[in-house]
């Protein structure tokens, strides 16, 4: 009975056309901007055939750019991401009045086809450690795992010989090194994934406050806009569990959100963007990122019964984080719930890195009663309102790039979530609403001028009081207490 319920589950296009069309900004932009990511997408191709001509073993490159053929031939987000972030400073470019950076040939290759593509690679390469680490994909065997080491290796090494021969001789090493930062970040993300966001760290109760890394990448980690997340966490969690949240969000800031913001540095540095405005775009690409993985973590507790997937996450895919007992966002705030959640600590104390549909299906119910989910969603709603704040200037391509966000509301991993019925009690709820008021709270600021002039460390603080003005009062004690 179970699997015949099952099997009617899937998704339709129809049925996501429908939900697109309730949260989607203006028509006209959405259209411009998938068109601009298929255009996009063609571009990283052609460099990719250049990738491709460079292998020693033609005979097997098929094999070697299998998943990075997939991604750049889909919507290559952070190819997107790029070029829209180098078309926004070019008009805040200090040389901008007397030197248009934007006609200069150079810049316009490597802002919008060269960097696009480097970063682009460098998530595909990511993928394909990721997908050994996490199981996911089908990466099981010996073969699989040697499969995937082997091609990561070699396109490691072909696109290094890509920035050597095809970037300007003037932004060379700069890109090199950058590059290279991402790769090191992102492993010792996943070290510290492994180590600090397992089930066993999560029962632990002597957990670190701060995770000790290299004081420069501890620096550029350590940002207000991250605290200020923190902060809304440990609203909504016990106190024993605030380090491991805040481990939590490290630990994606460096395997997710900081290629947006090497990127985004990188960008700042090689367009000569004055500091003030440098400053704000590199808060939103910390917000951007950190958006994007807890968008990807949410979508990950959807049971395979309702057939989603897309280019580089496959349907068996389902529930890898809990199978893997990875705890993200979701599962954190359910097992620290009021709710039942008996099911879920059952069958993550006997994880053997599978669940069948019937269990699935069981555990994505009880999420569903305890909120977990209808919460962690509201988390990347509120980085978006901030990235709005963010953006340093309004037009076309700032535009463009905050229409991605709206993947918030239509991801169709979530809309079996939105359309339950939990979800429809849930809107009804002093949480939804507090939220709401939040991203109001925000929105509503007057900080776009504001924004500019704040020193970093008070943007927390302020954000956090926006977050809790229908609360000023706890909220004043709160944050009394915090300052002793």
């Amino acid at each position: 009975m179970m699997q015949k319920t099952i099997s009617t589950r899937a998704i339709t296009k129809t049925d996501l056309k429908k939900e697109k069309t309730i949260k989607a900004n203006p028509e006209a932009i959405k259209m411009e901007r998938q068109k601009e990511m298929r255009r996009t997408s063609e571009w990283m191709l052609v460099e990719l055939q250049k990738l491709e001509q460079k292998a020693y073993s033609r005979d097997i490159n098929d094999s070697i750019f299998d998943l990075v053929r997939k991604r750049m031939g889909g919507a290559p987000l952070r190819a997107y991401f790029v070029q829209k972030i180098f078309d926004i400073h070019s008009s805040l470019s200090v040389f901008s009045s007397f030197y248009p950076l934007s006609k200069n040939k150079d810049i316009q290759k490597l802002g919008r086809i060269q960097i696009p593509f480097i970063f682009e690679m460098v998530i595909s390469i990511q993928y394909l450690h990721n997908q050994i680490l996490d199981k996911k994909a089908n990466i099981l065997t010996h073969d699989d795992v040697n499969r995937n080491l082997l091609a990561a290796n070699l396109l490691k090494d072909l696109l290094y010989q890509y920035i050597d021969e095809e970037v300007p001789t003037k932004w060379r090493q700069k890109v090199r090194s950058q590059v290279r930062e991402c790769f090191q970040i992102v492993d010792l993300g996943q070290m510290m994934e492994k180590k600090w966001n397992t089930y066993e760290a999560f029962q632990q109760l002597d957990l670190p406050e701060k995770y000790i890394v290299n004081p420069t990448i501890y620096e550029a980690l350590n940002q207000p806009i991250l605290q200020s997340i923190i902060e809304k966490l440990r609203t909504d969690l016990p106190r024993e569990k605030w380090e491991f949240a805040q481990l939590y969000l490290m630990r994606i800031h460096m395997t997710c959100g900081m290629l947006f913001v090497i990127a985004t540095r990188l960008l700042v540095d090689i367009q000569k963007v004055n500091r003030k405005k440098a400053s704000q775009m590199l808060q939103f690409a910390h917000c951007y990122g950190i958006l994007r993985q807890m968008v990807n973590d949410n979508a990950d507790n959807i049971p395979s019964s309702f057939n989603l997937s897309t280019k580089s996450k496959t349907v068996a895919d389902a529930f890898s984080d809990f199978r893997n007992r990875n705890i993200t966002l979701p599962i954190l705030l359910h097992l620290t719930s009021k709710n039942n959640n008996e099911i879920a600590k059952r069958l993550v104390e006997q994880s053997d890195s599978s669940l069948d549909q019937k269990e699935e299906e069981v555990l994505f119910q009880e999420m569903l009663q305890s909120s977990a989910l209808f919460k962690a969603m509201q988390y990347p709603k509120i980085l978006v309102a901030l990235c709005q704040k963010l953006i340093p200037v309004r037009n076309k391509a700032s535009e463009l790039l905050l229409d991605t966000c709206s993947i918030v509301h239509w991801n169709k991993f979530l809309f079996p979530v939105k359309r339950s019925k939990q979800y429809k009690r849930f809107k009804k709820t002093a949480y939804y609403k507090r939220t709401k008021r939040q991203i109001k709270s925000i929105l509503d600021a007057n900080t776009a001028e504001n924004i500019n002039v704040w020193k970093w460390n008070v943007l927390p603080k302020h954000i956090f009081s926006l977050a809790l003005k229908p609360f000023s009062a706890h909220n004043q004690l709160y944050l009394n207490k915090a300052d002793k």
